[in-house]
Order: C-alpha cells, then sequence, then structure tokens
C-alpha cells in the first residue's frame, strides 16, 4: 500500500497518493491505540493485588508489603481479602473463594485442603489460591508458590501485553498465531498476484489513461510505473490491510469492557 502510494505520488496523481497514505495511516494510528490499550490492561492486572498481607515469618504474624513475598513464605487469608500470590492450601476452614477474574465464573468456589486432582474447576486446583482471587467466606493458611509474573494471573498479564508483539512464543495467544499463518499463507499470493499482474500489463501494454505518459521526459519510464502500480494495487487487494489494526482494536475493547465490569 506504501509502494503504492508513492507510485501514484511520483505519476502526480494526487488523490490517490493521499487516499492510499491516509491508509497507511489509519492502520499505524489504530495499532498504537490498540497497543497502548493492551498495556494498560496489563497494568491494571498489576495493580489489581493487595498492597500488603498478613505473613508468617520465624513464627510472628506480622503486615509485609506485597511486593516483598517470596515463595515459601506462609500468608494468612480471611473474608474480604484479595490474594496476592499464587498459594498452596496448608490449612483452611468454611473457605470460598471468588475466582471471576481468571474463569470468569461468578459464583464463589469451595476450597479445600486436600490435593484431589479430580476436583478441579476451569483449569484451577481446588487445593490452591490464585493471585487476584478474593475470600468470600471462611480463612485459610497456605504457602506461597509463585509471585508476581509467575501467577497465573501475571500470565495472563504477560499475554496481554505481548498480544500485538508478534513474539510468537508461549504468549502469542490463539489469535497471534492464526494472524501469523494468514500472513505466511497470503504473502506469497500477493507475490504472485504482483508478477502476474505486472506481466499481463507489460503484454497487453497497459497505459493508464490517466497520466499523459506521451508528455512525460521519458514516456517508456512513466508507462513502466504505471504499470508497476497497477501491479502493487493488485498484489494489495489480496492482503487485508486492516485486519491486524481491527483485531488489535477489539482486544482493546474487550480489556477495557472486562476491566470496567470489575472482573479483573
Amino acid at each position: 500500500m506504501l509502494s503504492a502510494a508513492l507510485l501514484t505520488w511520483a505519476l502526480r496523481k494526487w488523490e490517490d497518493s493521499l487516499l492510499f497514505a491516509a491508509v497507511v495511516l489509519l492502520s499505524c494510528v489504530a495499532s498504537v491505540v490498540g497497543q497502548l490499550g493492551l498495556d494498560e490492561a496489563s497494568d491494571a492486572l498489576n495493580e489489581g493485588l493487595p498492597a500488603v498481607v498478613q505473613c508468617r515469618r520465624d513464627g510472628v504474624l506480622t503486615e509485609l508489603p506485597t511486593a516483598e513475598l517470596v515463595p515459601g513464605d506462609v500468608i494468612e487469608v480471611s473474608r474480604g481479602d484479595t490474594l496476592p500470590a499464587d498459594v498452596r492450601i496448608v490449612e483452611c476452614a468454611d473457605l470460598h473463594v471468588l475466582e471471576a477474574s481468571l474463569i470468569g465464573e461468578a459464583a464463589p468456589v469451595r476450597k479445600h485442603c486436600l490435593a484431589d486432582h479430580a476436583m478441579v474447576s476451569g483449569g484451577l486446583a481446588h487445593c490452591m489460591l490464585y493471585a487476584s482471587t478474593c475470600v468470600t467466606e471462611g480463612q485459610a493458611v497456605g504457602l506461597v508458590t509463585a509471585t508476581g509474573m509467575s501467577t497465573k494471573i501475571g500470565k495472563v498479564a504477560q499475554g496481554l501485553s505481548k498480544a500485538g508483539g508478534g513474539e510468537g512464543g508461549v504468549f502469542g495467544g490463539p489469535l497471534q498465531r492464526t494472524l501469523d499463518v494468514l500472513t505466511r499463507h497470503l504473502a506469497p499470493l500477493a507475490c504472485a498476484a504482483f508478477v502476474l499482474a505486472l506481466d499481463a500489463a507489460h503484454l497487453l501494454q497497459y497505459d493508464d489513461s490517466d497520466v499523459p505518459c506521451d508528455a512525460h521526459p521519458d514516456p517508456e519510464v512513466c508507462r513502466w510505473a504505471s504499470r508497476v502500480r497497477l501491479a502493487a494495487m493488485t498484489s494489495a487487494k489480496i492482503l487485508p490491510q486492516t485486519l491486524v489494526p481491527v483485531c488489535m482494536l477489539c482486544l482493546h475493547i474487550a480489556a477495557r469492557t472486562i476491566r470496567q465490569r470489575g472482573v479483573l
């Protein structure tokens, strides 16, 4: 699309050139806005953790900043507390936890101390407490197993921040991988379409009636530029120019809606 804009500018077709440039600019702006929205959602996830937690160290219960928690610490939580880390339950009494931030389930889930692999809801074990979830009933003592970005909610935050980064790693997500596969399949088709369109334009002696090449200092160069422009426009039709920006905006809107509804 950018090459078509440059060619139309060189051929002095100002309106077409400005149109192509506007499409490229809008695509870039949409991508930037979408990425900023995903970064904002990622920051919101990180800010959803409590500032302090009740932690046992050396047998003494103290109030510890969440940032100082490390795997192996023993913490206590009760009704109304938000989990600051992923925790393996050691002791509990009538414990119910709201896990909507991870699985979207509106009803609280009953938790147990026993490691029963059959008791799993939405991929979350019933003997575990997860960062950003909230205790609705009961109380528990647990062993910290993961903190920060190593927690399940931390991986969600990383996935949001990298959703548009194209790193193709663990956090690329199904959408990113699908777009990558689509691009790899469409790129050869676009190249083939460019070659075929250029060859056809040359064989048919294509001459753009809107561009007076006869008055050009080098008419042959002008005709070839018109043919290359036609081929570039033909190949550009195969590539969905706005697909990635539209996907980024959809992710941005979804993340903002989830945040506004208080799920995360």
